[in-house]
């Protein structure tokens, strides 16, 4: 890796955990499942059936998709394995402090390190702290919207836009009553009393 630094030679890594470990098995495994679903879906198409699927999707990859859909708005473990179960069928669990993964086809868990460095306790939990401050801010600023300070709004809104400024209510004591019923109002101008 030194000799390739000290070349300007592209060089692999190999210090560094991958953030989405695919391993040569699950590559192949993903090659000819798609190789086979590439002929399947040639056949429906002679017959005039349009395929749902297009893509091959290794179990791994499904939980990799799924953790990363959840992992972008949970706020919590908790929040998190529910979305989990709920849109994808995937259990959720705490092992040792080790996050696992259940597919909904399989019986024996994967762990989280298997998958990569994304969807391992550290990343995780990281990603649950922004995605609640992001929401907080997010409330914050609709609170800030909701809420204007009508004493510094007013000058900056321009006059000829007056649907934006908000009217205070003005009370004006007056001897004007509203006519309710005519005939009562009709039957007062006839005796003399002025109905307004």
């Amino acid at each position: 890796m030194d000799m390739c630094k000290k070349e300007g030679l592209h060089q692999v890594d190999l210090l560094t955990p991958a953030e989405r470990k695919i391993t040569e098995k699950e590559y192949w495994a993903q090659r000819r499942g798609q190789e086979k679903l590439d002929k399947l879906n040639q056949k429906m198409k002679e017959d005039g059936i349009t395929p749902k699927e297009t893509r091959y999707q290794t179990e791994k990859q499904f939980l990799r998709d799924a953790i990363d859909d959840a992992a972008s708005t949970a706020r919590s473990p908790e929040e998190f394995s529910k979305i989990l179960d709920e849109k994808y069928h995937i259990i959720f669990k705490i092992s040792r402090n080790r996050y696992s993964y259940l597919h909904p086809g399989r019986k024996k868990y994967i762990t989280g390190r298997n998958l990569g460095t994304r969807y391992t306790e550290d990343f995780l939990l990281k990603a649950f702290e922004e995605n609640t401050k992001s929401h907080r801010e997010q409330k914050e600023e609709i609170l800030e919207q909701q809420t204007p300070n009508t004493s510094t709004d007013l000058a900056t809104v321009p006059f000829s836009d007056t649907s934006a400024i908000p009217a205070p209510f003005i009370f004006i004591k007056s001897d004007l009553r509203l006519v309710i019923d005519l005939q009562t109002c009709i039957k007062a101008q006839q005796s003399e009393e002025l109905c307004i």
